[in-house]
Protein backbone atom coordinates (compact mmCIF):
# COMPACT_ATOMS: atom_id res chain seq x y z
CA UNK A 1 0.00 0.00 0.00
CA UNK A 2 2.62 2.57 0.79
CA UNK A 3 4.43 2.14 -2.83
CA UNK A 4 0.86 2.72 -4.47
CA UNK A 5 0.27 5.46 -1.92
CA UNK A 6 3.29 7.01 -2.74
CA UNK A 7 2.40 6.92 -6.76
CA UNK A 8 -0.87 8.25 -6.14
CA UNK A 9 0.64 10.77 -4.39
CA UNK A 10 2.89 11.95 -6.90
CA UNK A 11 0.13 11.92 -9.63
CA UNK A 12 -2.25 13.74 -6.91
CA UNK A 13 0.22 16.89 -5.87
CA UNK A 14 1.24 18.15 -9.93
CA UNK A 15 -2.47 17.43 -11.13
CA UNK A 16 -3.63 19.53 -7.83
CA UNK A 17 -1.56 22.03 -8.66
CA UNK A 18 -1.83 22.14 -12.14
CA UNK A 19 -5.88 21.83 -12.94
CA UNK A 20 -6.26 24.85 -10.81
CA UNK A 21 -3.63 26.74 -13.23
CA UNK A 22 -4.84 25.27 -16.08
CA UNK A 23 -8.64 26.52 -15.10
CA UNK A 24 -7.61 30.00 -14.62
CA UNK A 25 -5.53 30.51 -17.78
CA UNK A 26 -8.90 28.90 -19.44
CA UNK A 27 -10.79 31.62 -17.45
CA UNK A 28 -8.48 34.32 -18.28
CA UNK A 29 -8.00 33.69 -21.99
CA UNK A 30 -12.04 33.83 -22.32
CA UNK A 31 -12.30 37.05 -20.17
CA UNK A 32 -9.63 38.75 -21.81
CA UNK A 33 -9.81 41.17 -25.28
CA UNK A 34 -7.21 40.69 -27.89
CA UNK A 35 -5.59 43.88 -28.72
CA UNK A 36 -7.18 45.01 -32.20
CA UNK A 37 -5.17 44.41 -35.23
CA UNK A 38 -2.64 46.72 -36.34
CA UNK A 39 -3.56 47.81 -40.40
CA UNK A 40 -0.36 46.23 -41.24
CA UNK A 41 -1.90 42.60 -39.73
CA UNK A 42 -5.57 43.59 -40.90
CA UNK A 43 -4.13 43.80 -44.99
CA UNK A 44 -1.94 40.18 -44.56
CA UNK A 45 -5.23 38.70 -43.02
CA UNK A 46 -6.82 36.29 -45.89
CA UNK A 47 -8.79 34.18 -43.29
CA UNK A 48 -11.77 35.74 -41.26
CA UNK A 49 -14.69 34.95 -38.90
CA UNK A 50 -17.65 37.82 -39.29
CA UNK A 51 -17.28 38.85 -35.82
CA UNK A 52 -13.27 39.98 -36.52
CA UNK A 53 -14.54 41.67 -40.20
CA UNK A 54 -17.21 43.43 -38.05
CA UNK A 55 -14.98 44.23 -35.91
CA UNK A 56 -12.24 45.78 -37.57
CA UNK A 57 -14.31 47.29 -39.92
CA UNK A 58 -16.32 49.57 -37.35
CA UNK A 59 -12.62 50.56 -36.46
CA UNK A 60 -11.88 52.40 -39.58
CA UNK A 61 -15.16 54.24 -39.20
CA UNK A 62 -14.91 55.57 -36.14
CA UNK A 63 -13.42 59.31 -35.29
CA UNK A 64 -9.76 58.33 -34.01
CA UNK A 65 -8.59 56.66 -37.55
CA UNK A 66 -5.53 57.41 -39.43
CA UNK A 67 -6.81 58.51 -42.57
CA UNK A 68 -3.83 57.50 -44.57
CA UNK A 69 -4.45 53.97 -43.85
CA UNK A 70 -8.03 53.85 -43.45
CA UNK A 71 -8.99 53.50 -47.41
CA UNK A 72 -6.44 50.41 -47.93
CA UNK A 73 -7.82 48.56 -44.71
CA UNK A 74 -11.10 49.77 -45.64
CA UNK A 75 -10.78 48.07 -49.23
CA UNK A 76 -9.08 45.14 -47.75
CA UNK A 77 -12.11 44.43 -45.28
CA UNK A 78 -14.74 45.31 -48.07
CA UNK A 79 -12.65 42.30 -50.62
CA UNK A 80 -13.41 40.40 -47.53
CA UNK A 81 -16.80 41.01 -46.76
CA UNK A 82 -17.63 40.57 -50.16
CA UNK A 83 -16.70 36.97 -50.46
CA UNK A 84 -19.37 36.27 -47.23
CA UNK A 85 -23.19 35.57 -48.50
CA UNK A 86 -25.12 38.47 -48.72
CA UNK A 87 -27.49 38.61 -45.76
CA UNK A 88 -24.34 37.91 -44.00
CA UNK A 89 -22.49 41.24 -45.37
CA UNK A 90 -25.52 43.28 -44.80
CA UNK A 91 -25.47 42.42 -41.24
CA UNK A 92 -21.68 42.75 -40.37
CA UNK A 93 -21.75 46.00 -42.16
CA UNK A 94 -24.51 47.07 -40.52
CA UNK A 95 -23.51 45.92 -37.25
CA UNK A 96 -19.77 47.61 -37.96
CA UNK A 97 -21.94 51.10 -38.31
CA UNK A 98 -23.62 50.76 -35.50
CA UNK A 99 -20.91 50.05 -33.62
CA UNK A 100 -18.72 52.69 -35.11
CA UNK A 101 -21.45 55.30 -34.10
CA UNK A 102 -21.54 54.58 -30.37
CA UNK A 103 -17.77 53.82 -29.92
CA UNK A 104 -17.56 57.56 -31.87
CA UNK A 105 -20.60 58.99 -29.47
CA UNK A 106 -18.00 57.46 -26.57
CA UNK A 107 -14.80 59.20 -27.75
CA UNK A 108 -16.79 62.86 -28.32
CA UNK A 109 -18.28 62.76 -25.22
CA UNK A 110 -14.28 62.58 -23.17
CA UNK A 111 -13.30 64.96 -25.75
CA UNK A 112 -12.64 69.09 -23.78
CA UNK A 113 -15.47 70.91 -25.31
CA UNK A 114 -13.74 73.03 -27.48
CA UNK A 115 -12.15 69.96 -29.39
CA UNK A 116 -15.67 68.33 -29.53
CA UNK A 117 -16.70 71.29 -31.01
CA UNK A 118 -14.07 71.74 -33.54
CA UNK A 119 -15.00 67.62 -34.47
CA UNK A 120 -18.88 68.75 -35.09
CA UNK A 121 -18.00 71.81 -36.85
CA UNK A 122 -16.03 69.62 -39.01
CA UNK A 123 -18.75 66.86 -39.58
CA UNK A 124 -21.20 70.26 -40.24
CA UNK A 125 -18.92 70.98 -43.02
CA UNK A 126 -18.88 67.97 -44.92
CA UNK A 127 -22.25 67.54 -44.45
CA UNK A 128 -22.78 70.89 -46.51
CA UNK A 129 -19.99 69.82 -49.15
CA UNK A 130 -22.19 66.24 -49.31
CA UNK A 131 -25.34 68.33 -50.07
CA UNK A 132 -23.74 70.27 -52.57
CA UNK A 133 -21.43 67.64 -54.67
CA UNK A 134 -25.44 65.86 -54.43
CA UNK A 135 -27.18 68.87 -55.53
CA UNK A 136 -25.09 69.59 -58.34
CA UNK A 137 -25.06 65.76 -59.85
CA UNK A 138 -26.94 65.00 -62.80
CA UNK A 139 -30.41 63.04 -61.99
CA UNK A 140 -28.90 60.02 -63.46
CA UNK A 141 -26.64 60.02 -60.59
CA UNK A 142 -29.17 60.84 -58.13
CA UNK A 143 -30.90 58.05 -59.45
CA UNK A 144 -28.55 55.75 -58.69
CA UNK A 145 -28.22 56.94 -54.83
CA UNK A 146 -31.43 56.72 -54.26
CA UNK A 147 -31.81 53.21 -55.67
CA UNK A 148 -29.07 52.49 -53.20
CA UNK A 149 -30.53 54.16 -49.91
CA UNK A 150 -33.69 52.18 -50.72
CA UNK A 151 -32.05 48.95 -50.15
CA UNK A 152 -32.76 46.80 -46.93
CA UNK A 153 -29.16 47.67 -45.73
CA UNK A 154 -29.50 51.20 -45.45
CA UNK A 155 -33.21 51.13 -43.79
CA UNK A 156 -31.14 49.03 -41.08
CA UNK A 157 -28.51 51.56 -40.98
CA UNK A 158 -30.63 54.54 -40.59
CA UNK A 159 -32.70 52.59 -38.02
CA UNK A 160 -29.81 52.38 -36.02
CA UNK A 161 -28.78 56.12 -36.62
CA UNK A 162 -32.27 57.09 -35.32
CA UNK A 163 -31.95 54.66 -32.01
CA UNK A 164 -28.40 56.15 -31.00
CA UNK A 165 -29.98 59.72 -31.93
CA UNK A 166 -32.81 59.22 -29.78
CA UNK A 167 -32.04 56.99 -26.94
CA UNK A 168 -28.57 57.42 -26.57
CA UNK A 169 -27.51 60.87 -27.43
CA UNK A 170 -28.59 63.27 -24.31
CA UNK A 171 -30.67 66.32 -25.13
CA UNK A 172 -27.32 68.51 -25.71
CA UNK A 173 -25.39 66.48 -27.98
CA UNK A 174 -28.92 66.01 -29.85
CA UNK A 175 -28.95 70.17 -30.06
CA UNK A 176 -25.58 70.19 -31.43
CA UNK A 177 -26.20 67.53 -34.04
CA UNK A 178 -29.54 68.87 -35.60
CA UNK A 179 -27.45 71.28 -37.95
CA UNK A 180 -25.70 68.03 -39.53
CA UNK A 181 -29.35 65.58 -39.49
CA UNK A 182 -30.94 68.77 -40.64
CA UNK A 183 -28.26 69.15 -43.73
CA UNK A 184 -28.15 65.27 -44.08
CA UNK A 185 -32.39 65.28 -44.43
CA UNK A 186 -32.15 68.18 -47.01
CA UNK A 187 -29.26 66.06 -48.90
CA UNK A 188 -31.98 63.17 -48.95
CA UNK A 189 -34.81 65.09 -50.07
CA UNK A 190 -32.90 66.32 -53.30
CA UNK A 191 -31.88 63.09 -54.11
Amino acid sequence: MNKRSAKVKHILIPLAIFLPLLVALVIISLFTTREPLSPKDILAKKEWKPAELRDCLSRTMQLKTDREQRREVTKHLRDQIAKLPKEEQTQIRTAALKDAMEKSLEQLRVLPKEERTNIIDKMKTQATRNYQRISNMSQSEKDKIRERHSSSESKAVANEMNKIFAAKMTPEERNDFWPIVETWLKTMREI
